[in-house]
């Protein structure tokens, strides 16, 4: 009785090590959850400064970014559109880390996700990013 448990053992020892011991893991890309492949319109949707909301309820009062697959962005408020140029920038994600950085003019934001769907991105501001803001992303809404 003794082999019988030994045996089993052994092989359930060499069956667990061999399903585990050479297994890579992909590393999930969320670039193209900001462009979609091409281009992806956002909003702003919550904006908060030390845990007090300071963004308008009013999606005409929000900000709009446009992320393109060329690693360019856009943003400008709703409320300006068609009335001037939005502010050009360029974006990076950094998948493994979850970091976003957004680099308009001479400014960095540099933005943890902290809970990402497709439905929405909360980013959350780091302490080397040169806006103190944290803030929620919806893709732009049907009117």
């Amino acid at each position: 009785m003794r082999k019988l448990n030994y045996s089993t053992l052994s092989i359930l020892t060499f069956i667990l090590a061999s399903c585990t011991s050479s297994v890579d893991l992909k590393s999930i890309d969320y670039s193209g959850l900001l462009d979609d492949g091409n281009s992806k319109v956002w909003i702003i949707s919550e904006e908060e400064v030390a845990g007090t909301v300071i963004s308008d309820p009013s999606l005409y009062r929000k900000k709009m970014i446009v992320f393109h697959n060329s690693g360019v962005v856009n943003m400008i408020p709703v409320n300006a559109l068609g009335d001037r140029e939005p502010e050009r920038g360029y974006f990076f994600v950094n998948s493994d880390k979850k970091i976003l950085n957004l680099e308009f003019k001479k400014e960095l934001w540099v933005l943890e996700m902290v809970h990402l769907t497709e439905d929405s991105i909360v980013c959350k501001a780091l302490s080397e990013s040169d806006l103190q803001v944290n803030f929620k992303l919806i893709p732009f809404p049907e009117l």
